[in-house]
């Protein structure tokens, strides 16, 4: 052993040799613990959400009304056509393309990032990055795009159609689909008939007054475990 020890003492380039070696091992460990270090903050300090289907197109509504996205370089353009001549242009990022957007929560000002991904089967795909860990801010920027949608629904005609899909699938619903504009709406006040016996309300204000009710006991519904969605022919009007 100290022959050998004498031996790597005299030759400079045997040392050489082996302090290149250890110095290119250190640096690799210390490569490594700094990319493990940085992971581990991440995975503490940074969320990222992916959203499918219909929360993609939630969050992409609300982003288009975003002023943000007039501003940056890379866009996509969403056009809704009608029937009719009318056609409505909209914006939306690029295809893997991150776009940051300030927000405004209960706890003050957040950054988010926002990756629209390529679309598979049809169906809408995004990805939102933000610091921390409450995602009130995200739950609520998809409350305002169902809001949005529902605004834009209110001025077109919307069409549910039927679709069959073979043998092995049956028949489904298509995605509802914006066919034209609606015309003004008709004031139920025009609406002339009998009078409910017993009551000094007509027909038509207390099938009104009904449909509201319904409209307005979705919790109830929800809690009686009630399925007022499924395929064609299963049941549901009744």
């Amino acid at each position: 052993m100290r022959k050998i020890l004498r031996y790597l003492n005299a030759s400079d380039y045997i040392a050489g040799t082996l302090a290149i070696s250890a110095m290119g091992v250190c640096r690799d460990f210390a490569a490594q613990l700094a990319q493990s270090l940085c992971d581990w903050l991440v995975r503490r300090l940074w969320v990222t959400v992916r959203l499918h289907e219909k929360d993609a197109d939630l969050l992409l509504a609300w982003l288009r009304e975003r002023p943000e996205i007039h501003g940056t370089s890379e866009l996509w353009l969403y056009a809704k056509r009608g029937e009719g001549k009318s056609t409505r242009y909209e914006y939306e990022p690029e295809i893997c393309y991150t776009t940051r957007v300030r927000c405004q929560g209960k706890a003050g000002g957040q950054w988010l990032w926002v990756t629209r991904e390529a679309r598979e089967n049809g169906e809408a795909k995004a990805k939102v990055s933000f610091l921390g860990h409450d995602k009130g801010l995200l739950e609520g920027i998809l409350q305002e795009g169902k809001e949005i949608q529902r605004r834009k629904r209110e001025k077109f005609l919307t069409v549910v159609q039927v679709y069959d899909y073979g043998k092995d699938h049956g028949l489904n619903w298509l995605h509802p689909q914006d066919k034209d504009r609606k015309q003004p709406g008709r004031s139920i006040c025009s609406v002339v008939l009998p009078l409910v016996p017993g009551t000094d309300k007509d027909q038509a204000q207390v099938l009104l007054d009904d449909a509201r009710e319904f409209l307005n006991s979705e919790s109830w519904y929800t809690e009686r475990g009630y399925l007022l969605y499924g395929i064609p022919g299963g049941g549901n009007s009744a």
